[in-house]
């Protein structure tokens, strides 16, 4: 999967100081290859030569991995939260010069001589196993961002590759889900909410709205959503979107007032927006004619637990032309 490599980047008035954290991130982590245990390392984020963004400045911090192996955890495969479970019961397994999640590096040249860092640590026994699954977060992370610096025998690429692959039947269902959610989001409950006399309850149920329009715009160009501080402008950037989606949702964000007609000029461009979204995904998706409905037989596990028998298996609705090839 390739990030959006839209001009959008260049709004960012801070000072791109990448040529300077890049290499004092990569030094701080080659210091870890000498360690057997360490299987490898990997770049994230604004430091990663992956992505689009390429982006660091003084407001940044800096994203990496280390990816450790603890043949110990083993037994520990297969069993629930087998993470938590084995940090929970063996913190002495655990290499003694492993450093907190948030440090300081050194980095000359900026004002502070340092940055921070994120460290990420992940066991490799325990990721290599399939029944643990990745959030969105991590997939659009590791498969956008993630640079591998370091691998000693493949296997940090061969996690990422299998965590990060993109899921057709999983992408269906939450498509359907979040178009059910936005129908109810945007176009009936703020009017609800208006006539109960609760304008600011309407306008939260209209960003949310607009959130979830985000979000189906991304799965329509199968692209996993990034952090949200940068998902607003890289959806902008996406191969395929509705007339004029940049101009339309910033001005559906604006909130003026609680006066009722602002309310209403929102709820009237959120629908409008609601509907074209939604085209756009029946272009490369096969969209049942209710959403909602369907995403409570097929995605929500708590909602109708029994199906129409002509509809009692969960296959992918993906149109093939839309797999490959997104006009």
């Amino acid at each position: 999967m390739k990030s959006a490599r839209g001009p959008w980047r260049e709004e960012i008035q801070a000072s791109n100081i990448r040529s300077i954290l890049r290499p004092a991130l990569i030094e701080y982590l080659e210091a870890f290859e000498h360690r057997p245990s360490v299987e490898g390392l990997v770049l994230l984020g604004g430091a990663s030569s992956c992505q689009g963004r390429a982006v660091l400045d003084e407001y940044s911090d800096l994203d990496a991995a280390v990816f450790i192996s603890i043949p110990a955890a083993t037994p520990w495969v297969g069993q629930q939260n087998s993470v938590r479970t084995f940090l929970n019961q063996s913190q002495n397994l655990l290499p003694p010069w492993l450093p907190p999640f948030q440090l300081a590096i050194p980095s000359p040249g900026t004002k502070a001589g340092e940055i921070s860092l994120d460290l990420h640590q992940l066991i490799v026994e325990l990721e290599e196993d399939d029944a643990r699954v990745w959030d969105e977060g991590c997939r659009q992370a590791y498969s956008e961002t993630g640079e591998i610096i370091f691998d000693r025998s493949g296997r940090v690429g061969r996690i990422i590759a299998r965590k990060t692959e993109w899921d057709e039947d999983e992408a269906w269902r939450t498509l359907i889900r979040v178009i059910g959610q936005i129908y109810w989001c945007g176009c009936v409950n703020p009017l609800r909410q208006l006539a109960r006399g609760l304008p600011d309850h309407a306008h939260d149920l209209l960003n949310e709205a607009l959130d979830g329009i985000i979000h189906v715009a991304y799965i329509a160009n199968r692209r996993y959503r990034p952090h949200r501080k940068w998902r607003l402008r890289e959806s902008f950037s996406l191969p395929s979107l509705p007339p004029r989606f940049k101009e339309r949702v910033l001005e559906a964000l604006v909130i003026r007032d609680l006066e009722p007609a602002h309310v209403g000029s929102r709820i009237h461009l959120v629908t409008d927006l609601i509907t074209d979204v939604t085209e756009l995904a029946s272009r490369f998706w096969e969209l049942p004619e209710d959403c909602y409905n369907a995403a409570c037989q097929f995605s929500y596990d708590d909602r109708q637990l029994r199906r129409p028998t002509d509809q009692a298996t969960n296959r992918p609705r993906s149109k093939a032309e839309g797999r490959s090839n997104i006009q």
